[in-house]
């Protein structure tokens, strides 16, 4: 497949995670960068919500269905706002950017949708690669038991990990998003994943990061220079094009699609929450009702990705919120009351959070003193993290020195400025948690400060990449500053406006070639290697591959293949449109078709086989290898299909080398 023939649905996957979250924040009263910067994160949980009230309705999951539910949730919140009066005027507490300032940011939000959609192109190699990870059979699968079934909501979408099961809770707005860019684009469902992670993570995640540093451009604190502030904003997104850890991580371990989108989202929610705080700060009654809404459905997109995200915005948030706790009562005003109320109202909520908001392995108070942390252990050596970390090469073996130097200055200008400290220390305080769970020998003060995030570094180095990001724009702007100031000294009167168009292309064009230069693309090796396809792939091999391709020639739609999902036959569910006897790595063998797998080879058995294979229709088998070798009790429970295929009572339909399509003949 061609690059060329993914760009429809890279379009449409563009207006599926804007256009309903243009049409609510316009509504909530946003306007310009603000509007368009909180898109992503409002459709999002448009999108989510209404894949869950949907079905409660009996109103299947169609693109067309959840496009009206976003429409009918925006004119709620439309009516909502006209009931109470929450409208709000200028949106983020600044005038209107000049054209010179759009421009910038439009050129900055180009930069970042280049520089990591040719990262993510390296990484992926061809835009139908799979993802050679075995959670990417579960991700999958579910798109595709959504789109069976009509049915994407939150609540249930867990049934989908085996034919008939129980309806239990996952996060699906990454599911969701997925299916109906798949719906529109017709692509094949890898191909169409594929465009999903790139439109999250080239235009959300830069979008989102816009929403954070336009908001910081209001800050509170000394007047910032007009000049910084406006490299700044540039900066600062377009900075995200040389961040190793976000997205590589998520692409490279898990795979974790719906911790990507969570954390693409994750800035737009600290901005949101941010201004919020002012607003109550300065007793702004109309920006309060707004912003609270804002925030609760800021919340709910993230809530909806992936909960564990939610963490990480309070762990991005908690040095901003200590922080005007300390300014509070450093300089007493007339607004000391109503900081301590939203602080005595936020501080709560981001300690709960942490604490409440883990996997069920890593609830130590359910647990005991012993076997904290058993999810993932630490791989290095704490002084070995601590340079990784202040390189920003989180584990990756690449430092992009450039990248490293902008956060450090960018980290030093920011200090400078008592309102942007906070920046800072949540900077240092992500990079403090990712190597406590890098480096770290399992205790229990590991599994309560990383439990959140299963004790996962890969997970925690993503964290860190948005303020990272933001640090390094505004090191790129200090620089661009100084130019500036040393231009209009030396040379002869130019107008203000031209040096600092001509500055933003300098330093936007820099940032671009700082993305493609050799170290970073070095650090998206690691990825490349986890979609290439050859003998020993751990998911589909080149031969499993040519196999699985030939299914639909000869498996009717309404029979059933009996496949190891280690091995990756599951996966013919999603890609051929198959019934598979499991549809995740988790689940053992579907109970209707345990007496067929368990009695395949023994003679004394075969009448209820026979009779088993004749009511579920399972009459196929594809042998495919567990080359990752971490099948382990599934491995043990399809031995007797391995061995009756093998041993020639199976008849063997599509055979490449030692994988192939069997069927259950001898009934």
């Amino acid at each position: 497949m061609y690059w060329t023939e993914i760009v429809p649905a890279l379009v449409l996957g563009a207006l599926v995670i804007t256009l309903p979250g243009l049409a609510m924040g316009a509504v909530l009263g946003l306007r310009g960068i603000a509007l368009v910067s909180r898109a992503p994160v409002f459709s999002v949980a448009m999108i989510g919500v209404a894949a869950v009230l949907e079905p409660m309705l009996s109103v299947p999951f169609t693109p067309l269905t959840i496009g009206a539910g976003c429409a009918v949730l925006t004119v709620g919140a439309w009516g909502l706002l006209l009931l109470v009066g929450g409208r709000r005027g200028r949106p983020d507490g600044v005038p209107a950017a000049p054209l010179g300032e759009r421009l910038l940011v439009a050129g900055a939000v180009g930069v970042a949708f280049i520089g990591i959609f040719l990262r993510v192109k390296q990484g992926i190699i061809v835009p139908d690669a799979l993802a050679q990870l075995s959670d990417v059979i579960f991700h999958l699968n579910t798109v595709e038991y959504i789109l069976d079934t009509e049915n994407g909501s939150t609540l249930t979408v867990g049934a989908s990990v085996s034919p008939g099961g129980a309806p239990s809770v996952y996060p699906a707005a990454w599911h969701d998003v997925h299916a109906i860019v798949h719906a529109l684009s017709d692509l094949p469902i890898v191909a169409s994943a594929n465009a999903t992670v790139i439109i999250v993570a080239a235009l959300g995640w830069p979008l989102s990061l816009l929403a954070l540093v336009w908001s910081l451009r209001s800050g509170e604190g000394p007047p910032q220079s007009s000049r910084l502030s406006f490299y700044a904003v540039g900066g600062g997104v377009a900075a995200a094009a040389s961040a190793v850890a976000f997205p590589s991580t998520m692409l490279t371990w898990g795979v974790l699609y719906p911790t990507m989108l969570a954390l693409a989202l994750v800035p737009a929610v600290v901005a949101i929450v941010i201004e919020l705080i002012r607003a109550v700060r300065r007793r702004q009654r109309r920006e309060i009702t707004s912003l609270t809404l804002q925030a609760l459905i800021g919340a709910s997109a993230v809530t909806l990705a992936q909960p564990s995200a939610l963490v990480s915005a309070a762990a991005l948030l908690l040095p901003f919120l200590l922080g005007s706790l300390w300014a509070a009562e450093s300089r007493p005003s007339p607004r000391l009351r109503s900081t301590a109320v939203s602080l005595g109202i936020s501080l709560p909520v981001v300690v709960g959070l942490w604490i409440l908001v883990r996997p069920p392995r890593e609830r130590w108070w359910e647990r005991g003193v012993l076997g904290h942390g058993e999810t993932w252990g630490p791989t290095l050596q704490e002084a070995h993290a601590l340079g990784d970390f202040l390189t920003s090469a989180l584990g990756s073996g690449s430092v992009i020195w450039v990248f490293a130097v902008l956060t450090w200055l960018g980290a030093w200008a920011c200090w400078r400025r008592p309102g942007s400290r906070w920046l800072v220390i949540a900077w240092l305080f992500s990079g403090f948690l990712w190597m406590v769970a890098d480096s770290w020998d399992f205790s229990l003060a590991r599994a309560v400060l990383v439990g959140p995030w299963y004790n996962d570094a890969f997970r925690l180095a993503a964290m860190t990449a948005t303020p990272a990001a933001l640090l390094a724009g505004y090191g790129a702007a200090t620089i661009a500053d100084r130019a500036e100031q040393l231009l209009g000294r030396a040379g002869p009167r130019i107008p203000t406006g031209w040096v600092r168009g001509a500055l933003a292309v300098v330093m936007l064009g820099a940032l671009l070639l700082t993305s493609s230069s050799r170290p970073a693309r070095d650090a998206w090796g690691p990825v490349s290697r986890d979609y290439e396809v050859h003998e020993h792939s751990l998911l589909l091999t080149e031969d499993e591959y040519t196999v699985l391709e030939q299914v639909p020639q000869h498996v009717p739609e309404d029979e059933v293949i009996l496949a190891n999902p280690w091995g990756g036959g599951a996966l013919a569910y999603s890609m051929v449109d198959r019934e598979v006897s499991s549809r995740h790595v988790s689940t053992m063998v579907d109970s209707p078709y345990a007496p067929i797998v368990e009695g395949v080879g023994d003679p004394a058995q075969r009448d209820e086989v026979c009779r088993v294979v004749t009511a579920t229709g399972a009459y196929w088998y594809l042998d495919f290898v567990d080359s990752a070798d971490m099948g382990g009790a599934q491995d043990e429970v399809f031995a007797p299909l391995v061995e009756a295929a093998q041993s020639g009572l199976l008849d063997p339909v599509v055979v490449e080398g030692e994988v192939g399509l069997y069927r259950i003949d001898f009934c």
